[in-house]
């Protein structure tokens, strides 16, 4: 028979029995005595209070011999609190006993780490005795709140060298550094950064790498670095109450131009149009009626039989429908008066016709952009790839339609190079991280000239996501994080602020996530946001011609969509989209002190140049210039 002593490091001990005996008390504290010699040989960094026996299923370790053996030789219960699984757990007790020398009373102290120092230096601290009927002294608090104040404590912060607006370890600044700052104040401890490049992958066993990983393994406290509250993490960690509302969104293909053909057709709508077709076949139709009956009714002559003909009335009423005048015009009054009245109609239609072919010619025409998530599951063989994994599982738990055809449409590629090939052939969208700064964040391989040349940036996002801080899975921190924030009286103190404006502006956070103005009922809007036809089109004209007035964008806005809207609406909608006004920047004027100087030479034009030339940057020559 064997007995096997062992730790996470390794072997410690195998003490064989004689043959044909069996343990007793006895043969089991020789064998302890021996473990005792073997533990102070090879784990010398080890004390006595480090060491917690295990036992498997020897019946002999609970003779009084045995356990006075082991309360001697090794540690009492209060080696507990000593444990690196106990390093995180600030709230735990141990009673052991205490013998009195006055009066040789035995009294239980209750006994719990001191939480200030991590481990191995793990410190015991006494909080107070407990006679059986009541504690001494009877004010003695059993589970202080040692996490309001840490003395201290060390935390380990696992997050990116420079990941803006969150982090920013070269000056140390960024809204999640700010945060961390204000809390270790708050709560009296110091911080230890752990430098990752990724927030990472992980597996339940421990395996993986980034943040994540350090926070599973329990290398880090903390993870910090526009950590998203996504459900896959949600499983394995915990977050504070979320501080920052990020988005997701796609950067999709540009639009590609519209054959030419297609801005002759565009003035009118397709119910428009046919209502020109049945007009033209309903104008033919009533000619070669009336001339039928004319026939009938009087004699037929060389004037109606033309007109009874049905072709020949098609080609007269597409001439009308044209501009075409009439060759022959009959002499009979009703012929003449149907036609007077087809040709003042068609004159109608193709003077509105003309007016918004003036608009549509103007500008290039394109295909219809993708700024919504319809808008992309609307499009065929269109991929999508992320940055982060979670990304992906984040939008599974949607319950609607169009997001979850985009996360079927999800795809992995091997290398940088697939994902180049597939950007060019304009079959693959990628993800981007829309920041609550107001800027946007992706992945390093993206091509910046190649994105302003071919993609697009979708107007409205996938969905909203919550930044928060990640901890481990129970860990005490996370209560006191989101409770030890300042006061509204503080904040408003800090800020020069009335503390009514600071407890408005918090409330309308919590609800919507945004300090926005909220939505009110009124007058509808003027222009059109959901499609591509009103806003967009402001846009476009604002751009391609920049020095143009509210009121020039107005005019071709009439021209183009048919109506007129207010220039204080058209200022409205481009500051909405970032569009302000802006002077062109013109030179230094000549004013006669440059022409007339006190040499009162006359200078040669390539003189002159010269001299206005230098004036723009700021000097004067002392050359004379006059004209």
């Amino acid at each position: 028979m064997a007995t096997v002593f062992f730790d996470s490091e390794g072997l410690l001990l195998v003490d064989i029995m004689p043959h044909g005996t069996t343990i007793n008390s006895d043969g089991y504290v020789a064998t302890l005595k021996k473990f005792q010699v073997r533990l102070s040989r090879v784990r010398r960094h080890r004390e006595k209070q480090d060491v917690l026996l295990l036992h498997d299923n020897a019946q002999a370790y609970v003779s009084h011999k045995t356990t006075d053996q082991i309360r001697n030789s090794f540690s009492d219960l209060t080696s507990v609190l000593c444990l690196r699984e106990m390093d995180s757990v600030p709230n735990v007790i141990v009673l052991r006993e205490k013998l009195l020398k006055i009066n040789e009373e035995i009294r239980l102290e209750l006994v719990t780490n001191s939480f200030k120092n991590r481990y191995p230096n793990t410190t015991l601290q006494i909080l107070c005795d407990w006679d059986g009927v009541q504690l001494i002294p009877e004010d003695c608090t059993p589970f202080p709140d040692k996490i309001s104040n840490m003395q201290g404590r060390n935390i380990k912060i696992s997050t990116f060298s420079w990941y803006f607006p969150y982090i920013s370890m070269k000056n140390l600044d960024g809204t999640e550094n700010r945060l961390m700052a204000e809390l270790s104040k708050k709560l009296n401890f110091t911080i230890d950064i752990i430098i990752n490049k990724e927030w990472g992958t992980f597996q339940p066993d421990g395996t993986g790498k980034g943040i994540h990983r350090d926070l599973l393994i329990g290398v880090a406290d903390i993870g910090i670095g526009g950590i998203l509250i996504v459900y896959q993490n949600a499983l394995y960690f915990d977050f504070t109450m979320p501080y920052l509302f990020n988005g997701i969104t796609m950067l999709v293909p540009r639009p590609k131009p519209l054959p030419l053909w297609v801005s002759i057709v565009a003035p009118f709508r397709t119910s428009l149009w046919l209502l020109v077709v049945g007009s033209v076949l309903a104008g033919s139709l009533a000619l070669y009626v009336c001339a039928l009956l004319l026939k009938r009714l009087y004699c037929s002559s060389r004037h109606i039989n033309i007109y009874a003909d049905f072709k020949h009335c098609f080609l007269i009423v597409l001439g009308q429908l044209t501009q075409v005048p009439t060759s022959t015009w009959p002499y009979e009054a009703p012929l003449r008066h149907l036609l007077t009245w087809q040709f003042i109609f068609f004159v109608l239609i193709t003077t509105g016709y003309k007016s918004s072919l003036i608009g549509c010619l103007r500008y290039r025409r394109y295909e219809k952009t993708i700024d919504s998530p319809q808008d992309f599951a609307s499009v065929p063989n269109l991929y999508w790839t992320a940055v982060d994994e979670s990304w992906p599982s984040l939008l599974a738990s949607f319950s609607d339609s169009a997001l979850q055809e985009i996360h079927s449409r999800y795809k992995r590629f091997p290398n940088v190079t697939a994902i180049n090939k597939a950007l060019h052939d304009c079959h693959l969208a990628i993800a981007v991280e829309n920041l609550a700064t107001g800027g946007y964040s992706g992945a390093d391989y993206i091509n910046k000239d190649f994105i302003a040349s071919s993609m697009w940036l979708m107007t409205y996002d996938l969905s909203t996501t919550m930044v928060a801080m990640e901890l481990q899975r129970g860990s005490p921190y996370a209560k006191h994080f989101d409770d030890e924030g300042l006061s509204s009286r503080q904040v408003a103190s800090r800020l020069g602020l009335n503390q009514s404006d600071v407890v408005r502006t918090w409330n309308r956070f919590r609800n919507p996530g945004i300090v926005d103005d909220m939505s009110r009922s009124g007058r509808p809007r003027a222009t059109t946001e959901c499609d591509d036809t009103d806003d967009r089109y402001l846009r476009i004209i604002t751009t391609r011609n920049a020095e143009n007035t509210a009121g020039m964008i107005n005019n071709d806005f009439q021209t183009a969509i048919g109506r007129r809207v207010p220039n204080q609406t058209v200022r409205n909608r481009l500051h909405d989209s970032r569009l302000h006004s802006r002077r062109p920047w013109r030179g230094p004027t000549l004013t006669p002190r440059h022409t007339t100087l006190h040499l009162g030479k006359k200078s040669s034009p390539m003189d002159c140049t010269k001299l206005a030339q230098s004036s723009i940057h700021g000097r004067m020559p002392n050359m004379p210039c006059a004209r």
